[in-house]
């Protein structure tokens, strides 16, 4: 969407009608018309993770400069290595952002998606625990999802170190 006007005109449409809906507001959809509890699962997750990294990928490639770009074709580089070279570290910090927040909301709608029948997982066992009132329970998933979440976002900002590694001093988390 960001390199492509055609690309752009046809699903830029579809982002701003479908893209605001939360993932949660898909779960009633998912579950009548996905096949399995744990397909309509997978649904609500792609649903709440597809609109902030579509907006950001599509806004970080928009934001290169056009000079740059008209520069590398100038110089005889092919559409493959602007790509790689000019509008992918441009566009990374943005690229980067969108994931960022696509991870976490793709943690919320996880759980979610787990209270939606799928028989496992963390969102399951809070539900399997709140029946029998057991509360030790929740608060030891609770704990467990927090640290698999900062380790999980600790991951994500170490491969962002490591693939910006040019941008140290420009975007900090």
């Amino acid at each position: 969407m960001g390199y492509s006007k055609h690309a752009n005109y046809w699903l830029n449409p579809i982002i701003k009608i479908i893209g605001p809906v939360p993932g949660v507001a898909w779960v009633t959809i998912s579950l009548v018309l996905a096949p399995s509890n744990h397909f309509a699962a997978l649904v609500v997750i792609a649903s709440t993770t597809w609109f902030p990294l579509s907006v950001n990928l599509a806004g970080g490639i928009r934001s290169v400069s056009r000079a740059s770009i008209e520069r590398a074709q100038t110089l005889g580089a092919s559409n493959w290595y602007i790509i790689r070279h000019v509008v992918y570290p441009a566009a990374a910090p943005s690229i980067f952002t969108g994931l960022f927040m696509a991870f976490c909301f793709s943690l919320t709608s996880l759980v979610t998606a787990e209270m939606m029948g799928v028989k496992g997982g963390l969102g399951w066992r809070i539900t399997w625990a709140q029946s029998y009132m057991a509360y030790d329970i929740i608060y030891t998933i609770a704990i467990a999802f927090i640290i698999m979440a900062f380790i999980l976002i600790t991951i994500l900002f170490v491969v962002q170190r490591h693939t910006m590694s040019w941008s140290k001093e420009v975007v900090q988390w």
